[in-house]
């Protein structure tokens, strides 16, 4: 073997060393080097799972270099299940055969020397590279804390340096407890739960409270935990959490309060029992965390119960014994649970609130708050559990699409009822209407603003007074092509940019060519001089053209000489108030446009008081314009 001089570059040549002569590879090499009794080799930790707790550690025993025994399971200690690897020692004795070692007062202080050889290597590991004990902790977690359970010698050596799985990551005993809360002059409490499964449950309610749990759902995890317990009673106790009903996890409530959930608890009760489920007992609690709605605990210890019904279910058990057993396994699976509900949770206060809970509706929801719990303790998923579990998620989700269908039927009714309300209206708004509206058919995009921009500028102000409606301005029907029929229904004359070949333009301006209602009123087309060339005849309609450059003055002009636009004052009664009309005065553009959309007319605006004005305005939510009667009268008046 190796004599590199360097402590690390000797166990890098004996990690070589064992990879090649064993088919596994080593998590940990072991030195030895003992002076009495003499002996030199290499111990190893495996990488390789050891199959059961009954086998023994395996190494091969040389004496001088001459093979004695190999694959020798008696040498190592009885907890040393975990080990492998070579001793050589001139020291032992073999026996004539030269087969065995012959188990003498040397023999024993040999075993006893590797025993401490390896407790102090996982020793010295677990201090100097924590991460790597952790590994060698899980990989070999049944061997190592099996050995710690049957052990006192190993027990003793490794208990304090042992992780444990807790609410709060691997933790040893030191600390836990160094962090567990405790209350001064009290023992400090070492909390654990019996199955893994449960985790999601503990761990919540623990971190909640800031305190620790051990998950002793491994192997012998729970046996280490009392034995450890039990040997530090001045200073510890031991509390399971699975049967723990303590006020410091689940606070009571005073009579008042826990009156109040009575019907709740009671219907649940009743829910479970429709169900087949008799054993469980609700009962309202106040616990964190507040999100968690309930939790189930049994009443009697977790442990006595699952193992006695485990032994019933052996075939060894006595064919005369086979009713008794049965009635053993119901009555054991008839032990009371408790279902706490948490006091502080949203949904069982709401489900508290509601009445005549024994109404089928609520009946999911019922059996949804045990079977929440029983997620949260997945140990308890019984096969009587599964189907509860199962048919109360069918018949929630057939409620789902219930509930989904009625839904659509009253989106249906509301659509149609909205409908109807937007066409009276509209017809209402066409009857009473005493101003000139034209619909602008044009692109909505951005570079056409200043288009949009100059149509309003010259007739939504005098000499016009017209009111300009795009169709996103304003909602007569949900159904587009409805929409749009409504607003030019509803328009006296259109008005058209061309400029951009758009399938939309064309459609509404389609339209309203080829209605015969529409061929007395006036239609204006527009294209910019840069714009596409057209892609249709329009029959020898004229097409007036603009420029960007004095967009305002071409259309003005285009406006002044259309006659059949200009017969549009004669016919027009009052004049559209438009935000236009009150731009360049005190208000701002929002301000104007929010007066503005209070009223229709400005003949409207001129006919109310002073006080018809500040109520329209406190109706509008225009508070703040309701003393500006006389400075808008004194603008409109003047334009």
């Amino acid at each position: 073997m190796s004599t590199a001089t360097g402590r690390s570059e000797y166990e890098d040549a004996l990690r070589d060393f064992v990879n090649k002569r064993y088919p596994d590879s080593a998590l940990l090499v072991i030195p030895i080097n003992l002076e009495y009794p003499e002996a030199k080799g290499v111990l190893y930790i495996s990488d390789q799972r050891i199959p059961a707790i009954s086998t023994s550690g395996v190494v091969d025993i040389y004496q001088e270099r001459m093979s004695i025994r190999p694959n020798d399971s008696e040498l190592l200690p009885d907890w040393a299940k975990f080990i492998r690897g070579i001793v050589d020692s001139p020291a032992v004795s073999p026996t004539a055969a030269r087969d065995n070692l012959i188990k003498d007062e040397i023999y024993y202080r040999l075993r006893t020397a590797l025993g401490k050889l390896i407790t102090q290597a996982l020793i010295t590991l677990s201090k100097d590279n924590r991460r790597k004990f952790l590994t060698i902790c899980k990989w070999h977690h049944y061997h190592l804390k099996g050995m710690a359970s049957h052990s006192e010698d190993f027990f003793t050596a490794v208990i304090e340096h042992l992780p444990f799985e807790t609410n709060q990551g691997d933790l040893t005993f030191e600390q836990i407890i160094r962090k567990q809360p405790a209350k001064t002059g009290s023992r400090i409490p070492i909390y654990y739960f019996s199955y893994g499964y449960d985790s999601n449950q503990f761990y919540e309610l623990c971190n909640a409270k800031n305190l620790i749990a051990i998950n002793t759902g491994a192997a012998f995890d729970e046996t280490l935990v009392r034995k450890y317990v039990e040997q530090h009673t001045d200073t510890l106790t031991l509390s399971q959490l699975d049967v723990l009903d303590s006020p410091d996890l689940y606070q009571h409530l005073d009579a008042d309060e826990a009156q109040k959930f009575f019907p709740l608890e009671s219907a649940l009760r009743r829910a479970l029992e429709r169900v087949g489920i008799q054993q469980i007992h609700p009962t309202t609690r106040r616990f964190l965390p507040m999100n968690m709605s309930t939790v189930i605990l049994n009443t009697q210890r977790v442990e006595a119960r699952d193992k006695m019904e485990e032994l019933l279910s052996q075939p060894f058990m006595l064919d005369g014994l086979g009713d008794m057993a049965d009635e053993m396994r119901e009555e054991l699976r008839r032990a009371p649970l408790d279902l706490y509900l948490n006091a502080d949770n949203e949904l069982v206060q709401k489900m508290a609130r509601l009445e005549n809970l024994d109404d089928p509706q609520y009946q999911s929801l019922l059996i949804g708050l045990y079977n929440g719990a029983i997620l949260y303790s997945q140990h308890r998923m019984t096969p009587e559990n599964a189907k509860v579990f199962y048919m109360q998620m069918q018949k929630q989700i057939s409620q789902i699409l219930q509930l989904e269908t009625a839904l659509a039927e009253c989106h249906a009714e509301k659509r149609t009822f909205q409908l109807r309300l937007l066409e009276q209206q509209a017809d209402a708004d066409e009857h009473d209407r005493s101003w000139v509206q034209i619909f602008v058919m044009m692109s909505y995009k951005e570079a056409f603003d200043p288009f949009e921009e100059a149509l309003r500028d010259i007739l939504e102000r005098p000499p016009y007074y017209f009111q300009l409606v795009l169709a996103r301005n304003k909602t007569l029907d949900f159904n587009l092509r409805a929409n749009l029929r409504q607003h030019i229904r509803h328009s006296d004359g259109f008005i058209a940019d061309i400029s951009k070949h758009s399938a939309n333009i064309f459609m509404e301006l389609g339209w309203v060519y080829f209605e015969p209602d529409f061929e007395q009123r006036p239609i204006m087309l527009f294209r910019n001089e840069q714009g596409e060339d057209l892609p249709v005849d329009l029959e020898g309609h004229v097409v007036h053209h603009y420029r960007e450059e004095d967009l305002k003055s071409c259309l003005t002009r285009h406006f002044e000489a259309h006659e059949e636009f200009k017969a549009l004052l004669a016919q027009r009664q009052e004049r559209f108030f438009s935000k236009k009309l009150l731009e360049g005065s005190i208000f701002s553009l929002e301000a104007a446009k929010q007066i503005a959309s209070a009223w229709n007319t400005v003949e409207e605006v001129l006919r109310s008081s002073a006080e018809e004005f500040s109520q329209r305005m406190h109706e509008y939510g225009l508070m703040k314009y309701a003393n500006t009667y006389q400075i808008i009268c004194d603008r409109l008046r003047d334009i």
